[in-house]
């Protein structure tokens, strides 16, 4: 019988069960060069999941860090742009950057 430990490290298999675009990890290296916490592989391809479950067709993103979560949301919705609520600050450069 296994046990639940010897399944690996799953925050790894998570992380890397769906990859990123080569956007979202420009994005993701600007983000940390800027300070800001960004969604996850794990949690974006949820957050994609969810979009498409229950068939958003249309996205708003309320802060975004450097907007990796965005990119993970938008071929989801059948808008060709993300309309973004964003407060001042470098975070609001990186992410319009995209």
């Amino acid at each position: 019988m296994i046990s639940f430990a010897d399944r690996g490290d799953m925050r790894a298999f998570a992380n890397s069960y769906i990859p990123e675009t080569e956007i979202m990890q420009r994005a993701r290296q600007r983000g940390s060069e800027i300070g800001t916490y960004d969604t996850t592989p794990a949690v974006g391809s949820l957050l994609r999941y969810l979009a498409h479950l229950i068939g958003a067709t249309s996205v708003v993103e309320v802060g975004t860090g450097a907007g990796v979560s965005g990119l993970w949301i938008l071929p989801e919705s059948s808008d060709e742009w993300l309309p973004m609520l964003l407060p001042v600050g470098d975070g609001v450069l990186a992410a319009t950057k995209l």
